[in-house]
């Protein structure tokens, strides 16, 4: 089951790049679920590749989770991290997307999540 739990639309509608996230999870839920955070032309969906994939939050579990750009590390030969094989940055994004916060999967049903989602922007051009 998906489910988003946060979402929010470039609010400079300019390029931009996502600086840091994060979700304060208050209350968990009966079951654990996997999220990820990641861009989208709407407010439902994540794209390829996220900023966070598949983090496992496990049943009844109260955290925080924290993002922040360049903060990761790859496998892959000669890439900085936050940036594709070619050199793309992975944080870019569009005047018309959306980055979403969401369960990616877990007990059908099982999303009860309550808490707060924080988000820190940068203007590129």
């Amino acid at each position: 089951a998906t489910c988003t739990r946060c979402s929010v639309k470039n609010p400079f509608q300019a390029t931009s790049t996502l600086v840091r996230f994060i979700a304060n999870i208050r209350t968990g839920t009966t079951g654990a679920n996997t999220f990820d955070l990641g861009t989208s032309t709407v407010s439902s969906g994540t794209s390829t590749p996220k900023f966070i994939h598949a983090y496992n939050v496990p049943t009844a579990e109260v955290r925080t989770i924290a993002w922040q750009g360049n903060a990761t590390t790859t496998s892959a030969t000669n890439v900085l991290a936050g940036t594709t094989q070619s050199g793309d940055s992975t944080a870019i994004i569009g005047p018309d997307e959306w980055v979403n916060f969401k369960i990616a999967t877990g007990t059908v049903g099982n999303n009860g999540y309550v808490g707060t989602c924080h988000w820190t922007f940068e203007k590129v051009n």
